[in-house]
């Protein structure tokens, strides 16, 4: 059926399927060589149609059947896509995704950087996320990915789902083994103009329960947040504030227990020019605080007021921070 389909004589019949709505006899006459009375028996006539039928059906599942989608942000843009399941993403700055669909599951690979999903309910098609070294996966659920240079965090807002680390490259599909990249390290801005700056804050999150060093599933709950990291380990599950993990929804980021590398980093996701850190022995200290997505003047002097670090070199891409008393 589907080499007809392909054949001269089957895109004409094609064709010919449209015209036959408006005109059965005119067209059967122009494409079997048969005059509309006495050419054909009406039986044979009706079994020519439905075949017709059917290789219009071939072809239309063929090119419109499983359709992959592409979807991406540039940097300071926010993005909201409704998937053909009716599925809703919405992506963050520097952030692309695939999306292909099959009879057996919805999946969608992050390739880089952060989205929030909110999954429309499919008990015969599971939703896949496939994001680093694992995979996420959910029936009709709400949850958050974020991925970085080093892990991938998930974080469950509604419902529950089953996040899993790729052992092997089994079950990897081949949507999943694209070349992923990764947003560069660290750098560059926010600011807060409400918040508290470099306030080093409450512990970054508590731990609910713990998974086993090499576990290769965990399901989540609402307000828990799991991470793989780049070996494929599960982290220890912890409960945190989603209102905090959705912020940049609202146009804010939290940088509440992150190191000064992770913080310049996220800083770096929502501006042009990147920030850079001179000595990297501050790398690991720990800075707090809320801040407008973009501002990058109020980040730069709250690390001024918290670690003495000012910007002493720029250029139109970068700045270089040191600490004032390394001139």
């Amino acid at each position: 059926m589907e080499a007809l389909a392909q054949s001269p004589e089957g895109i004409e019949a094609l064709r010919g399927a449209h015209r036959y709505k408006a005109g059965p006899r005119q067209w059967l006459r122009r494409w079997g060589g048969l005059e509309s009375t006495g050419g054909l028996p009406a039986l044979a006539t009706a079994a020519m149609v439905a075949m017709i039928i059917g290789v219009a059906a071939v072809m239309h599942f063929t090119v419109f059947g499983d359709r992959a989608e592409h979807h991406a942000t540039a940097r300071g843009e926010q993005r909201s896509v409704v998937l053909a399941d009716g599925s809703t993403v919405r992506l963050n700055t520097l952030t692309s995704i695939n999306v292909a669909y099959s009879k057996a599951r919805r999946h969608v690979v992050l390739i880089e950087g952060q989205a929030t999903f909110e999954v429309a309910t499919d008990l015969s098609r599971p939703f896949v996320v496939s994001a680093g070294g694992g995979t996420v996966t959910a029936l009709g659920t709400a949850f958050d990915i974020y991925k970085t240079r080093d892990k991938v965090t998930v974080t469950l807002l509604e419902g529950v789902v089953e996040v899993r680390r790729q052992h092997e490259r089994s079950g990897t599909s081949a949507l999943a083994n694209q070349a992923e990249t990764t947003t560069p390290a660290a750098s560059l801005e926010p600011s807060p103009s409400q918040a508290v700056a470099a306030d080093p804050g409450p512990a970054r999150a508590s731990p609910a329960r713990a998974s086993p060093a090499r576990a290769v599933v965990t399901q989540l709950s609402p307000g828990e947040q799991v991470s793989i990291v780049r070996d494929g380990a599960l982290s220890t599950v912890t409960k945190v504030d989603p209102s905090q993990v959705t912020a940049w929804q609202r146009g804010m980021i939290y940088l509440t227990g992150m190191s000064l590398e992770e913080a310049i980093a996220e800083v770096n996701r929502y501006a042009d020019k990147r920030l850079v850190l001179a000595d990297r022995e501050l790398a690991d200290l720990e800075i707090g605080g809320a801040f407008d997505a973009g501002d990058t003047a109020a980040f730069l002097r709250a690390l001024e007021l918290r670690f003495g670090l000012r910007p002493v070199q720029s250029s139109s891409h970068r700045v270089v921070l040191k600490r004032s008393s390394e001139g």
